[in-house]
């Protein structure tokens, strides 16, 4: 079911991981599925829009470094995030991670 993007990785963030993917599209990938139970690095992506999500998701834009510039928990549908120091979205099933501003994602390929 992991066949968005190229390669499975893991997402590491304090002392918790998850399976994630990497994707070149910022559209809301996830739709199709019932209830997210991975992550999705969204490549060159500062903004995400949350107006047809069918379920919660944690959406943090991150720096190249994967640190924390923007963060909604929980979005809901006609929300939209934007960060202009963002290069990346990272969207995730909701509370899975206890993340916030200024954190650092650890990504391994």
């Amino acid at each position: 079911m992991l066949e968005i993007g190229s390669g499975n990785i893991r997402i590491f963030y304090g002392n918790k991981d998850i399976v994630g993917v990497y994707s070149e599209n910022n559209k809301p990938l996830y739709l199709r599925y019932e209830k997210l139970y991975f992550g999705i690095i969204i490549n060159e992506c500062n903004r995400y829009s949350a107006l047809k999500v069918l379920h919660k998701t944690d959406v943090a834009l991150v720096d190249d470094d994967y640190v924390i510039v923007e963060l909604v928990k929980g979005i809901h549908p006609n929300t939209y995030i934007e960060n202009e120091r963002a290069t990346r979205a990272i969207l995730l099933p909701p509370n899975y991670f206890d993340i916030e501003v200024g954190g650092k994602f650890e990504i391994i390929e």
